[in-house]
């Protein structure tokens, strides 16, 4: 059966590790149960931020009482701007991150869909 190894700074690790016990991670003895812990926390995770988002949003415009559709607009235009930079800077980084790897090992994602395909859960090692 095929083992799935699990780095200690890889980035699903890192990002379950802020609202998970290192043992109640390390717990895990199959890929397909780290899976479902990561992909509730990442859900979970999500969700918070666009609250958290929405609630920052409100507070700034709400402080600019008279001027707050001004001020809401300027936000708007603000974050698309800064999103559609984050996403052009995030394909350059990947670009550059795919010219200079060398072979490696399959990620988090492949090997769920490998799993999937092939019905089966890989055993989980970690490093």
């Amino acid at each position: 059966m095929n083992t799935f190894k699990i780095k200690t700074n890889s980035w699903h690790y890192r990002m379950l590790k802020i609202f998970h016990d290192d043992w109640l991670i390390q717990n895990r003895k199959d890929f397909c149960s780290y899976w479902r812990m990561w992909f509730f926390t990442a859900l979970v995770a999500g969700i918070l931020s666009i609250i958290a988002a929405i609630i920052a949003t409100g507070a700034i415009i709400a402080a600019f009482t008279h001027p707050g559709e001004v001020a809401g607009g300027a936000l708007f235009v603000i974050g698309i701007f800064t999103f559609v930079f984050a996403i052009f800077v995030g394909i350059e980084k990947t670009k550059e991150k795919i010219n200079n790897t060398t072979e490696a090992e399959a990620g988090l994602i492949l090997t769920k869909y490998r799993a999937f395909k092939g019905k089966y859960c890989p055993k989980v090692e970690f490093e």
